[in-house]
């Protein structure tokens, strides 16, 4: 990063944090960071996908005012039209962005212009993180990752053994979870063969009873691959019969002490990895304090984040299936300055006044509360919390014991 981009992220974060700190409604700038799908089509079939899991009740339309999975019958599949890309490009670059993060609804790699799209933001001088399964890679491809300056990759691979991950992916084919490990390892021989600090390489697991007990073989899984980190997510079930996913409190204790050794195990080889923060998140479920945190403060997604579907369909996040807008009918920045988001931000910053989620939010399950409270911290450094700000942080770094 150069002194002149460097300096346009600093004015382009104070500006996010003084539009959340004074204006209740208002963005003074465009979102730090947008997710983008590119593609609803995905050769996979996770247990644990909105758009693809088998325990789907009723396959959503993402062209719909309620995106609720329960509420919709039909799911039309679609993939962006490259020159809207390149429009919403355009715009996202007047408005200040710049991350992207091309993942979602799909596997990006199925989209046949993923490579000209790539190219195209990367000439506009933005930051791209990819998040793939990994299977369609090949060497060609893994070249031009490398030579365009894609910023990052995420794999989800979300197990530790073949067995495990033919039971998430819903892909009954031998030899699949060691061809996406062998692609990622290719990945990583070509960018040090070339020299080259970029893409980082992530392995992303999303945690749930299906796979808790394999850490450190998840962690086993990355030495090989020779990738940069390794994060852990909690799973979100959202359907009814999904349920079975969420871990329970004695997974959730099982886990725990197995993350405190995979650290060791990790740290030791040189990995890095996002454990601690996941601990955080175990000690908050425990205590039901994900239920309990936004009546405390305030949520500003509404300025800092933003998600476009492949139908162009504009939300605030991955959890909260809420339309703002559609970038076929409006530009990104009538979309981000309109009404219907003003009234999203105003909501959203009065939690503590509404103690109850927003409609089609599953705030419980937010991902993004450590987020909210490094934002939470910088704008009221002073204010108390119901509960506590000491008794919550506690929380927060595990420090209040598991009952």
């Amino acid at each position: 990063m150069n002194l002149y981009s460097g300096l346009q992220k600093v004015t382009h974060n104070f500006c996010i944090l003084l539009g959340g700190a004074l204006l209740k409604e208002r963005a003074l700038t465009g979102p730090q960071r947008v997710l983008l799908d590119i593609t609803d089509y995905c050769n996979y079939n996770c247990m644990m996908c909105r758009e693809h899991s088998p325990l789907s009740p009723s396959k959503f339309s993402k062209g719909v005012s309620d995106l609720s999975p329960e509420k919709n019958t039909s799911f039309k599949l679609q993939k962006m039209d490259v020159d809207v890309y390149y429009q919403l490009i355009d715009d996202l670059k007047k408005v200040g962005t710049r991350e992207i993060n091309i993942s979602g609804g799909g596997e990006p790699f199925t989209h046949e212009k993923i490579i000209q799209m790539v190219e195209y933001a990367k000439k506009n001088r933005f930051n791209i993180t990819i998040t793939t399964n990994g299977s369609l890679l090949n060497e060609g491809i893994s070249e031009f990752l490398v030579d365009i300056g894609v910023n990052a990759l995420y794999f989800s691979i979300n197990a530790g053994s073949s067995e495990t991950y033919m039971k998430v992916t819903g892909k009954r084919q031998s030899g699949l979870f060691e061809k996406v490990k062998a692609n990622v390892r290719t990945l990583a021989f070509i960018k040090r063969k070339k020299k080259q600090k970029h893409p980082k390489l992530m392995l992303s697991f999303v945690i749930s009873t299906q796979n808790y007990f394999e850490i450190k073989d998840m962690i086993r899984f990355a030495i090989e691959s020779g990738v940069n980190r390794i994060n852990f997510v909690p799973v979100v079930s959202y359907f009814e019969r999904a349920s079975f996913l969420d871990l329970s409190s004695e997974d959730i204790k099982v886990l725990q002490k197995d993350i405190k050794k995979a650290q060791y195990f990790a740290t030791r080889h040189g990995l890095m990895h996002n454990m601690n923060e996941f601990i955080q998140w175990l000690s908050m479920k425990e205590s039901e304090n994900l239920r309990n945190f936004y009546p405390q403060i305030s949520c500003y997604v509404g300025w800092f984040l933003s998600l476009i579907l492949a139908n162009g369909s504009v939300m605030p996040c991955c959890q909260c299936m809420k339309i703002m807008g559609n970038i076929h009918e409006r530009s990104f920045l009538e979309i981000w300055n309109s009404p219907v988001y003003r009234q999203f931000r105003k909501e959203s910053k009065n939690f503590a006044l509404r103690n109850k989620a927003l409609f089609n939010c599953q705030c419980s399950k937010c991902s993004l509360v450590p987020t909210n409270l490094i934002f939470h911290k910088i704008l009221h450094p002073l204010k108390p919390m119901h509960m506590g700000e000491k008794e919550l942080t506690a929380r927060l770094k595990g420090k209040v014991a598991i009952q």
